[in-house]
């Protein structure tokens, strides 16, 4: 006897001898619960044929292709996740959605998503993006499967393409002096000192107000972040819209300036601030207080106390204008172009080639997980050049 495939539903014979089919319906959309339908008939193929009517009719027929189950895993399922994430889970399924969204979700096989990712290798994908698609999808499809959608998870046997591990390259002690020896002479200067000596994510350090700041007791609360969410049409018809993208919608919705919940459970945490930061800060708090007196009624004083790292007349700063500012540090300081997140990257290493804990690390830095050190550790040329100095010592030099 051949098994059953998941919702494919059950037809026996009663000890009276009428037909009866038990028919899945599949999970309520808003319980998750599974939906089982009790159906009678003469005959067998009777019954039969009123259990494919209940299952065509109850389940939902966003869940009839793939690519309606990962629509509405976008948007149902996935929609809590931060906008930036839901915007790369967009971009995702998009990928999927021209490769195989027509096929019917339960006859989706690793080779659909295997020849997914040979199509945007050839397009010229990178392997590290591809690899992105191939975690979404592990995600959407683990989510089907979860709920009894598909009989196991598409995902989980096809192979994206390898791509090799980027090495962090971090800042130099020489380059970390030179770009710290211009930053008094910028406006939220302290910014960068927080950002190269905490190693905070930029959105936590644009996130930050005044209220989560202890000066007496010389701690950081860190328990949000701030990241610029996409816009949304906001109008009846999105199709019909003027200018076409959500963006320019004169009814758009959702988008702009928003705090989000940290990245990890581990990134809400608490950073003991050192003297030279608490100093700073200190200073930061007159400068900006001098520059709310100057702003008069133009002033926005934001929420809890207001922000940190707060524009000329109070607002928020947008990551844009952070990326910029921090390009433009580094060109002042003669440094070599580097990202925002290097500053993090540099703030870890150093931790770890002075000697910290990696456990005491990974609580600084907020890490989910511990093995996240492997990754984040380059030794410094400097450090390097003293341990070989040392092996030297042990091999040549005068017993």
């Amino acid at each position: 006897m051949s098994r059953r495939a998941p919702g494919e539903g059950t037809v026996f014979r009663s000890a009276d001898g009428r037909w009866e089919a038990m028919a899945d319906l599949g999970p309520d959309p808003a319980t998750g619960r599974r939906r089982r339908l009790h159906l009678r008939g003469a005959t067998k193929a009777d019954v039969t044929a009123k259990m494919r009517r209940a299952q065509e009719q109850g389940r939902p027929a966003g869940w009839r292709s793939a690519g309606d189950w990962l629509g509405t895993w976008l948007d149902v399922i996935a929609r809590t996740a931060k906008p930036s994430t839901l915007k790369t889970y967009r971009t995702h399924v998009n990928y999927a959605l021209g490769s195989f969204g027509a096929a019917k979700l339960a006859s989706l096989g690793p080779e659909h998503l295997e020849l997914l990712y040979d199509q945007l290798t050839r397009r010229g994908v990178s392997a590290v993006t591809v690899q992105g698609v191939h975690r979404t999808l592990r995600s959407a499809f683990g989510e089907a499967e979860r709920r009894g959608l598909v009989a196991r998870n598409p995902a989980r046997l096809a192979r994206p393409p390898r791509a090799e591990t980027t090495e962090v390259v971090p800042l130099s002690l020489a380059e970390a002096h030179a770009v710290l020896a211009v930053v008094p002479g910028e406006r939220n200067g302290a910014r960068w000192l927080f950002a190269l000596g905490l190693g905070l994510r930029q959105g936590e350090a644009l996130g930050l107000c005044w209220e989560d700041i202890d000066l007496d007791a010389g701690t950081l609360h860190v328990r949000r972040a701030l990241c610029r969410a996409p816009w949304r049409h906001g109008c009846a018809s999105p199709e019909r819209c003027p200018a076409g993208r959500p963006a320019g919608c004169p009814d758009r919705v959702g988008g702009g300036l928003v705090t989000v919940e940290p990245k990890s459970t581990r990134s809400r945490r608490t950073v003991s601030l050192p003297k030279p930061l608490l100093n700073a800060l200190r200073a930061h708090k007159r400068a900006q207080a001098a520059e709310r007196l100057a702003a008069g009624e133009l002033w926005e004083h934001g929420p809890h106390g207001g922000w940190v790292f707060a524009g000329a007349t109070g607002r928020a700063t947008d990551p844009g204008t952070d990326r910029r500012q921090w390009k433009q540090l580094l060109a002042s300081a003669g440094v070599r172009d580097a990202r925002v997140h290097d500053a993090r990257h540099t703030t870890a290493t150093w931790l770890l080639a002075a000697g910290v804990d990696p456990r005491t690390v990974m609580d600084v830095m907020g890490w989910a997980q511990q093995t996240m050190a492997t990754r984040y550790q380059h030794v410094p040329t400097e450090l390097s050049a003293e341990a070989t100095r040392r092996v030297a010592d042990l091999l040549f030099g005068e017993r």
